[in-house]
């Protein structure tokens, strides 16, 4: 078996025993606790963040909610002979903590579901704007100037909190030339403030 199948077993596996363990009232009324949100935002966030070694600040339903999280993921990551260290490492970076936060929840909203819908996108792909300073023969998008209806910098900063607060784990900053606003850092930092992740479609000719 090549190393691409060996993926798409464990991935089936994984389904089937997420299917089997978590497609009962008991196991979604457990999520749903799980995936409560507060003013500190998603308890599921939280009890990842704490399981993956890295500081957090539990209040005592949270404290609870990692001692249910923590023996389902043992259960599953015994029954797939996987690395619980190894998955610790992937979810002290942020994305995949969200990532796998909106799995859980959208399991808590809709049950276990083919194909799946997580509670949020996990990435989103946002034309910063329209302006460009080349003109590229190859490329599909007009963008020679900003749209008069592009965002704010006010506007595009409220625009990352909403998708941080959504559950978005991860935003691909694209256009026309992202590195054409002037804001563009500020907000890339507003995006790394949320433990969200970023890529970003530039030409290049604007990086020093």
């Amino acid at each position: 078996m090549n190393r691409s199948s060996s993926v798409g077993e464990k991935a089936r596996l994984m389904a089937d025993l997420i299917e089997r363990w978590m497609n009962n009232p008991l196991a979604i009324g457990l999520l749903k606790f799980l995936s409560k949100r507060d003013e500190r935002g998603r308890r599921i966030e939280r009890i990842l963040l704490e399981y993956a070694g890295l500081d957090a600040e539990l209040s005592l339903g949270d404290k609870l909610g990692s001692i249910i999280l923590k023996a389902f993921l043992k259960r599953v990551l015994k029954a797939l002979k996987l690395d619980e260290e190894k998955i610790k490492r992937h979810l002290r970076i942020g994305y995949w903590r969200k990532g796998l936060a909106s799995v859980l929840e959208g399991i808590a909203c809709r049950g276990v579901e083919r194909p799946f819908t997580a509670s949020a996108p996990f990435l989103i792909v946002w034309n910063f704007t329209d302006a460009c300073n080349l003109r590229c023969k190859h490329c599909y998008q007009r963008a020679d100037r900003p749209k008069p209806d592009e965002l704010s910098r006010g506007d595009a900063l409220r625009a990352v909190d909403i998708m941080a607060d959504a559950g978005v784990a991860y935003i691909a900053f694209s256009g026309g030339e992202p590195l054409m606003r002037p804001d563009f850092f500020e907000v890339a930092e507003r995006v790394v403030e949320h433990d969200m992740g970023f890529s970003l479609a530039t030409n290049g000719t604007l990086l020093t």
